[in-house]
């Protein structure tokens, strides 16, 4: 079969690894990309800088607490600029070791850096440049739904995405979600100092899965500080009191709270909008994700679409296998999904709670049909 050329839209971990897959197969790929530095989320918004300043908090509560008798722990002193700056050099020599000076030496891979949009099933545009190759991959990601937050200054509100670019961590914040990025987030806030309000719209925190898993986690977050409350409807965001304020009910009964600053966790959108889809007829679902068949094709053949853009999964290891499973496809093979069910998960709090396969009650459930 004759070499392929892949043109890919996205800098993180779908569009690197297609990179790579596309060379081991002695094809070649441009890489368009802009937004985040080359490795995407995970390296710089999510995984990495996340799980960092977890453990950097796990210092600092073991500091503070023993679980044995006689010992009395004496707490640390915390420099947050120097963690923040330390953070931010690691990601550096992540990105260029990993990213930057591999993958530009790869034989028969251009990188573009620019907003690439798509002009036909095999045809981008980027830059007033159009480039054709055999097929299309979009990867740009998601970002967090902001929607409750659109009238507050932007000072005031944090995300996964701004975050890590600080030089400390706020005096207080109100969390609003309860799935893993608000508990995984709102736990290290908690023990770096911070004062967390959690705000979490369901009956207990991880909502999609049993309550016998969110519950009990619940319950120790609140036992370490974290103010959690649940059966949240959030009504409105507002400034004041020197910083935000959510109004709310809680189990019915109206209520404020008031923080230096809120973290939006609720939701995630699908980075869609700037791709120019409409020209290839492609229709979006409604918070931006891209719907695609079981071989990662969207609606228009030749145009793939993987990682957080599906609004799927949203892990790096599923968004690294899509990828070579379009690249697969690209070369003429057929390609089988991985069960929903089959894929592990985890969530970086302390205790960690993890699992894979069905719960109990989807085995009761499917049993009882």
């Amino acid at each position: 079969m004759p070499a392929k050329h892949l043109l890919i839209i996205g800098g993180g971990s779908v569009a690197t690894t297609a990179v790579r897959a596309m060379h081991a197969r002695g094809g070649t790929s441009t890489l368009v990309h802009e937004g985040l530095p080359l490795g995407g989320c995970c390296l710089h918004v999510g995984c990495v800088p996340s799980k960092y300043l977890i453990r950097a908090a796990e210092r600092v509560h073991h500091s503070h607490h023993s679980p044995f008798k006689g010992q009395e722990p004496l707490g640390m002193q915390q420099d947050q600029a120097a963690l923040f700056r330390d953070l931010r050099a690691k990601i550096t020599e992540m990105r260029e070791r990993n990213y930057e000076k591999p993958l530009p030496e790869l034989p028969g891979c251009r990188l573009i850096k620019g907003w690439g949009s798509v002009i036909d099933s095999t045809t981008i545009e980027v830059n007033g440049q159009r480039i054709q190759g055999d097929a299309i991959l979009l990867a740009t990601g998601s970002r967090t739904d902001l929607a409750d937050a659109a009238d507050l200054p932007k000072d005031r509100v944090l995300t996964n995405e701004n975050l890590f670019d600080r030089e400390a961590l706020p005096e207080s914040v109100i969390v609003i979600g309860g799935g893993y990025i608000a508990v995984e987030l709102m736990q290290m806030m908690n023990r770096m100092g911070t004062k967390v309000i959690a705000l979490q719209r369901s009956g207990h925190i991880l909502s999609a899965q049993p309550a016998y898993l969110g519950e009990p986690l619940g319950a120790y977050l609140k036992s370490e500080g974290v103010h959690l409350h649940c059966g949240v409807n959030l009504g409105s965001l507002e400034a004041g009191g020197d910083g935000v304020i959510a109004h709310a009910t809680v189990n019915g009964e109206p209520q404020q709270f008031t923080a230096k600053t809120v973290f939006m966790a609720r939701g995630r959108l699908g980075n869609s909008d700037r791709l120019g889809l409409d020209r290839l007829g492609i229709e979006p679902h409604a918070r931006g994700f891209v719907p695609t068949n079981d071989q990662l094709q969207t609606s228009c053949p030749g145009v793939y679409a993987a990682g957080d853009l599906l609004g799927g999964h949203m892990l790096v290891y599923t968004a690294s296998a899509e990828a070579e499973r379009v690249v697969a496809h690209v070369h003429g093979e057929s390609t089988t999904p991985r069960p929903a069910s089959s894929v592990p998960w985890v969530v970086f709090s302390d205790p960690q709670v993890a699992g894979v396969g069905l719960t109990a009650e989807e085995v009761r459930a499917r049993a009882s049909r």
